[in-house]
């Protein structure tokens, strides 16, 4: 006898709001596998501005051994973007 291990539809109402938004964002199947892969877990998400300014340390700490346009081209930025990042 096999066994059906797929999972059935899911009602997000027991969800807490924010695997509530998380579902919505990601569709119901890409929120089975994240249940599957990462289910029981704590995931902390940074908040946007935190992504931005490690962000800018990577192209800060990448520039200093490549040139303006492999670094706008690395973190598909223009260059302008990145004199800015820099200071410059």
């Amino acid at each position: 006898m096999t066994v059906d291990r797929t999972m059935s539809p899911l009602n997000v109402s027991w969800l807490s709001d924010a695997a509530q938004k998380l579902q919505a964002i990601v569709g119901g199947e890409l929120w089975q596998e994240i249940v599957k892969a990462l289910g029981g877990s704590t995931i902390y998400v940074p908040l946007e501005s935190n992504y931005y300014v490690a962000r800018n340390r990577q192209i800060r700490f990448f520039s200093s051994n490549h040139t303006l346009r492999e670094t706008s081209r690395r973190f598909c930025l223009s260059e302008r973007q990145v004199k800015r990042i820099l200071g410059g």
